[in-house]
């Protein structure tokens, strides 16, 4: 098996598989054969060979999933899964957080939970779906060993009592001789159906001692060291407690 960006034979293929699908009545992307060949111009249409057949492909800049087809003599052979995993790898070269994308069709829907995304709200359309926080492993130094936690709430409990956190993590992290806290796998900041326009908050707690509580898109974490991809996913790899202003 090969992965490699689509050539303009692999295109020609491609559109003509789809074109069969659309004259045999199947659910098809060939009404999306125009933005699948901008994609290969823009060298962003990938595809996966097995014994020089395309098995698959998959359409969208790093981070973005914005088609994928496994060719059905294919199917359950291991060949999508593969290729989601490539480019979920691709992702995480690129700096990218989060991956989210609409299950259309929505029988697609159970082979990316299989391969880690959850469902969340819809962003628009009718059909589920899904984001992964995706995976990135880190390098961690020698140090000491520290408990750092890590909870995400919708915005309103900063002026509500009682607001339960979304989500918590315990990432395993160790203190550097720099004074420099390094996490062991990046920690992106994903809570993906807050009520619709309400910020992301978030409370960095060290030891017991809180570093910081407040929306995350604050400077005060910026300086903690809280960063965000292209598109404004907020992730962690390492947190510097110098900066942090207290309670």
């Amino acid at each position: 098996m090969t992965i490699a960006n689509s050539t303009d034979d692999d295109l020609e293929e491609i559109l003509a598989w789809l074109q069969a699908e659309d004259v045999a009545g199947e659910t098809t992307f060939h009404p999306n054969r125009n933005m699948i060949a901008a994609g290969h111009e823009a060298g962003e249409l990938i595809v996966l060979k097995v014994g020089g057949e395309i098995g698959a492909f998959a359409l969208g800049a790093p981070g973005v999933i914005d088609i994928f087809e496994t060719k059905p003599a294919f199917r359950r052979t291991g060949v999508g899964r593969m290729l989601a995993q490539h480019c979920i790898g691709r992702a995480a070269e690129a700096d990218i957080a989060v991956i989210e994308g609409e299950c259309a069709p929505p029988t697609s829907l159970p082979f990316w939970e299989h391969m880690g995304f959850q469902q969340i709200r819809a962003r628009y359309g009718h059909s589920p779906w899904v984001g992964l926080r995706v995976p990135k492993l880190l390098i961690l130094p020698a140090g000491k060993a520290c408990e750092i936690i890590v909870r995400l709430f919708d915005e309103t409990m900063l002026y509500v009592d009682g607001v339960a956190p979304v989500a918590e993590y315990r990432p395993l992290a160790v203190m550097g001789a720099d004074g420099i806290v390094y996490l062991q796998e990046r920690l992106a900041l994903y809570a993906p159906d807050l009520r619709p326009g309400n910020d992301l908050a978030v409370e960095i707690v060290l030891d017991g001692k809180r570093l910081g509580l407040d929306k995350v898109k604050r400077e005060e974490f910026k300086r903690l060291g809280v960063q965000h991809d292209r598109f404004l996913n907020y992730f962690i790899d390492m947190i510097d407690p110098s900066s942090a202003r207290g309670d």
